[in-house]
């Protein structure tokens, strides 16, 4: 099932700067570093499982991300790679390598403001 974070807009300045990501003990942990000029600092989101079986991250309205005009194609740990497309104010990070609809938890934090995906591999 989808999930969702409701936050702020490309309006609101909502801003991708950077990534990191962890693998431990079988999951791994995708973590975006974000900013907004709104009080709420993490911008909305929804993550799910589109009809090829690929985990896809959306980020509907961002003023910038700046993880996408880096790379295209970013490789993960574990054989996982993430496919980032970048149309108008809309971010798509695609997430490759993961069999059978891996169970997964769309999450945020403040203070570092992250949004992150934790993928149980």
């Amino acid at each position: 099932d989808a999930q969702e974070i409701e936050g702020a807009t490309a309006e609101e300045s909502a801003k991708i700067t950077n990534y990191s990501f962890i693998y431990s003990s079988g999951v791994l942990k995708f973590s975006l570093a974000v900013a907004s000029g709104a009080s709420n600092p993490i911008p909305s989101v929804s993550a799910s499982y589109d009809d090829l079986g690929l985990l896809v991250l959306t980020f509907p309205s961002l003023e910038q991300d700046k993880v996408s005009g880096w790379s295209k194609t970013v490789s993960l740990p574990a054989g996982v790679s993430v496919e980032i497309s970048r149309s108008g104010d809309q971010s798509i990070y695609t997430f490759k390598g993961i069999s059978d609809k891996k169970p997964f938890k769309l999450s945020a934090s403040q203070s570092p403001n992250l949004v992150i995906l934790e993928i149980d591999l």
